[in-house]
């Protein structure tokens, strides 16, 4: 296998932080397990390699599963998954992204990753610290930029009617 020929078509960081398949950024970077779905662009085959990372650098960690990994099969980790996601429906549990600990998820709620106010504060601020309290938002219609928290992105979601609200992104910002 030549790495020049494979393109990574999504990695999954799984970190101390806790047991997810979600790329979550804990607030420690290091000790990270990656999942690499890649193609091989000549053969077209799809591959999954699956290696320890040291969470510091996302390119030589990338290269490092890819030469040192496992390759493992799709079917093995959809069966993987289903396994799991059947025992969740079992016991009606779901496991946090920042402790670990097994809870309840709340009624009504599209997405749950944390199991307190406390783990969702550590979760959003651990965002906050890996990618900038502030995000520039492209409208699309009109290519206007937004200076947008994270936070907000991160809790309320955001739509082209919501921008609005948020000032614009002057330049000297980037």
């Amino acid at each position: 296998m030549s790495l020049s020929n494979m393109k990574v078509l999504r990695a999954f960081w799984i970190t101390p932080g806790g047991p997810s398949f979600l790329s979550v950024p804990s607030l420690e970077y290091q000790n990270c397990i990656g999942i690499l779905a890649c193609e091989d662009l000549i053969t077209h085959e799809r591959k999954i390699y699956i290696g320890n990372a040291s969470g510091l650098n996302e390119d030589w960690d990338t290269r490092h599963i890819m030469e040192w990994g496992a390759e493992v099969s799709a079917s093995v980790l959809k069966e993987f998954i289903a396994m799991e996601a059947e025992e969740v429906k079992k016991t009606g549990m779901d496991i946090c992204v920042v402790c670990g600990k097994e809870y309840e998820p709340a009624e009504n709620v599209i997405v749950q990753l944390t199991c307190s106010k406390e783990c969702h504060d550590k979760l959003v601020e651990s965002f906050i610290a890996r990618f900038g309290e502030y995000k520039r938002v492209i409208r699309a219609s009109t290519g206007e930029a937004f200076r947008v928290p994270m936070r907000d992105i991160i809790e309320e979601g955001i739509s082209e009617q919501t921008l609005d609200k948020y000032p614009k992104w002057k330049e000297e910002e980037r």
